[in-house]
């Protein structure tokens, strides 16, 4: 899924897990503290994680903020993401 968050297939494969079907994911995941915390999140859901690379690269990260108005607004930094 270039230029998407990985989190999307992450949540779909966490709801899956949750509702006891056999799961795995097949994705990318980079070394640091957020990536643990969502292999973490995913294993304790009954994903299994035996496709998943580590890599280098830093996870993609999506930033939702308030604009002066109230409105969201989005930011996704996903070049060159472990995604």
């Amino acid at each position: 899924m270039v230029g998407r968050p990985p989190r999307q297939p992450l949540n779909v494969t966490v709801a899956a897990g949750r509702l006891g079907g056999p799961v795995r994911l097949t994705a990318r995941f980079d070394r640091g503290p957020l990536a643990g915390n969502l292999r973490r999140h995913a294993e304790l859901s009954g994903v299994d994680l035996g496709g998943a690379v580590v890599s280098t690269d830093p996870i993609s990260l999506a930033v939702v903020g308030l604009a002066p108005d109230g409105s969201a607004e989005y930011e996704f930094h996903v070049l060159g993401a472990a995604a």
